[in-house]
């Protein structure tokens, strides 16, 4: 499937699609996506999450990704000094 895919999407067939696909965001920016929610993201339990809630909890997401991956490569080089 992929290979006939590969096949299909091959000269101008690619770049009509790539342009398709492009046009969007060389109209309109990537600041429009931000924008079809208005002041609300959604609502949890009847409370409205605003764009600063859902970028705190962003933040506080990464920043604890980042600590479990530092315990993580601290965790396999003490395990490599005792091996």
């Amino acid at each position: 499937m992929m290979e006939s895919l590969r096949n299909f999407l091959t000269g101008p067939r690619l770049f009509i699609v790539i342009a398709a696909c492009a046009l969007p965001f060389v109209f309109l920016g990537t600041s429009s996506l931000g924008t079809t929610f208005q002041n609300s993201f959604g609502s949890v339990n009847g409370e409205d999450i605003t764009q600063a809630d859902l970028q705190v909890a962003t933040n506080m997401t990464v920043q604890k990704f980042k600590n479990v991956m530092v315990m993580i490569l601290i965790l396999m080089n003490w395990t490599n000094l005792f091996s």
